[in-house]
């Protein structure tokens, strides 16, 4: 069972380079988290590399290790592509939580099936 569920406001389209994506995370603890996570939030290129990314504490200021169970954080992310990124970069963003002490990602599961280390949204 995750520590954490994420609910998603984004986008489609595509960026241009130097422009920038925005999007809104609103995050509920299931359990009271037993470690500190960070978000990280990527936007990949056509060939599948990493083209911009923002990295940073889950749920804005507070660590996770601070939350209760149904507590709600939001967090809003501005991942800026840079200026010598291909032209019109897919807005494809993954997201997901990684352990501050280790780098692990937090694995995702939906109904119960894992996914992954990531959400992609569409």
């Amino acid at each position: 069972r995750h520590a954490v569920a994420p609910g998603i406001i984004g986008g489609q389209g595509a960026v241009a380079p130097g422009g920038s994506v925005q999007l809104t995370l609103y995050w509920q603890a299931l359990t009271r988290p037993s470690a500190d996570y960070h978000t990280f939030a990527h936007v990949y290129d056509r060939a599948g590399q990493v083209a911009a990314q923002d990295d940073g504490v889950t749920g804005g200021i507070q660590p996770t290790t601070w939350w209760f169970p149904r507590q709600v954080f939001t967090e809003t992310r501005t991942i800026a592509v840079p200026a010598t990124a291909p032209a019109d970069v897919p807005a494809t963003i993954w997201i997901g939580l990684y352990r501050v002490d280790s780098g692990a990602r937090l694995p995702v599961t939906r109904d119960g099936k894992p996914q992954g280390d990531a959400i992609r949204l569409p």
